[in-house]
């Protein structure tokens, strides 16, 4: 994946690869995207909750802002469920 400029800072897109399929990807995990034979590890982010600092705009928020909203903003309070290998290991 190119970066551009040396120096320059990644995106929320970028950041969400690394820490997802792009992690996996450097420790040869299988996890990190849908695809048979990977693992099923995830979160479920609730915007909602209590405690959140995720403010979204329906009228106003794209899917992207929200996306990018999550991926800086998502703290524990958001964090709904957790599933690690298929099975749900905390929340619901």
């Amino acid at each position: 994946m190119e970066r551009g400029a040396p120096g320059a800072p990644i995106t929320h897109q970028e950041a969400f690869w690394l820490a997802t399929a792009g992690g996996a990807e450097a420790l040869d995990l299988p996890t990190g995207s849908f695809r048979v034979g990977h693992e099923f590890d995830a979160l479920l982010i609730d915007t909602t909750a209590k405690a959140s600092n995720i403010h979204i705009i329906p009228a106003d928020d794209t899917l992207d802002d929200v996306f990018q909203k999550i991926v800086l903003n998502a703290a524990r309070a958001n964090i709904a469920t957790v599933w690690v290998s298929g099975r749900t290991v905390a929340g619901q």
